[in-house]
């Protein structure tokens, strides 16, 4: 099948996708925006508005035996106007020097802050960049995920200081991948990975951006997207607190199913002097809604906490036996 063909047919399926719960054919685009009249014209579109606010990062790194540095390259972008740039964390770590290339013009870069739990990390140039359309992250949102079948693209620099374009599509959502579990849901993308990949911002075609390469997955051929909407938490916390402030409650969780197959999200030990402790919480109860989220999944507790803050008091609901208790709980900054 030609690259023409294949487009061709992804856009199809975008387009148009069967939803079994209402039994109908309905349109992808209904959340994202109408779908776009002319392919290639909306990728030119996109592109054109963002390329100037993507950039290149080298980071020398020191390695364990030895002087000797070593090189790591991703991209990164700039957050609205503020001068400060997005990029992976695991780039940055160990490293000596941070350069940041943007077209024609470089800089060499601080660390700002590195959030481990996100794997984002945020730098500032030392000098100024001539920035025409950084990507606006200071307003938190908490739209949707976009569906499998959703056209992306994504803008990165590959060999140069001077941004590529690359096609791929959401091909679903994890909260895991093996035994290692991500602090909410991450996108999965077929986008073709490659070196420099991590850090690149991505949008639909209609030019909303989805989210950021996170890690790629070689063994598929797949790649991680941080959504939009966590990055806007961590953004918006640093912007106005210089750090991310998660909240710590000290439960550990388990899912259980019972003898009908139905599932529920249950209490399998708490940790010692955390506000759990303090609280009506017990071993074996089941999790109910977590800060107003109804909680069918260990990936719903997961969100439910990505996104509470350590700002007051947190509602909980859960089941002991045939009793429903609902209360609150003050939780700790982790």
């Amino acid at each position: 099948m030609t690259a023409l063909r294949w487009i061709t047919f992804a856009f199809a399926i975008a387009a148009v996708t069967f939803h079994p719960l209402e039994g109908k054919f309905w349109s992808d685009w209904r959340h994202f925006g109408k779908p776009p009249e002319n392919l290639q014209s909306s990728i030119g579109q996109v592109f054109e508005k963002y390329a100037s606010s993507v950039a290149r990062v080298v980071c020398f790194c020191k390695v364990a035996d030895g002087d000797v540095l070593e090189t790591r390259v991703s991209s990164g972008f700039f957050i609205g106007k503020t001068d400060m740039l997005i990029t992976a964390c695991g780039v940055v770590d160990d490293a000596q020097q941070i350069i940041i290339e943007c077209g024609a013009l470089s800089s060499e870069a601080d660390v700002v802050t590195k959030d481990p739990v996100s794997g984002l990390c945020v730098l500032q140039p030392q000098e100024k960049f001539d920035l025409q359309n950084g990507i606006d992250f200071t307003v938190e949102r908490r739209n949707a995920l976009p569906s499998p079948t959703t056209l992306l693209l994504a803008i990165m620099c590959l060999t140069d200081s001077y941004p590529s374009p690359r096609l791929g599509m959401v091909t679903g959502k994890n909260i895991s991948f093996g035994n290692t579990y991500f602090p909410t849901h991450y996108l999965r993308s077929d986008i073709a990975t490659c070196g420099g990949m991590p850090g690149a911002p991505v949008f639909d075609l209609n030019g909303s951006c989805i989210g950021m390469v996170s890690a790629s997955i070689p063994q598929i051929g797949e790649c991680f997207l941080i959504p939009f909407n966590a990055i806007s938490r961590v953004v918006s916390d640093i912007l106005a607190h210089g750090r991310v402030r998660y909240v710590h409650i000290g439960i550990r969780a388990q899912l259980n199913r019972d003898e009908r197959e139905c599932c529920s999200i249950e209490v399998a030990s708490i940790i010692p002097d955390s506000p759990a402790s303090h609280s009506p919480i017990q071993v074996g109860d089941r999790l109910l809604a977590f800060n107003g989220t109804e909680l069918h999944s260990i990936g719903d507790l997961c969100d439910a906490i990505f996104y509470s803050r350590p700002d007051g008091p947190i509602p909980i609901i859960l089941a002991r036996e045939n009793e429903i208790l609902s209360f609150t709980i003050c939780p700790m900054e982790r």
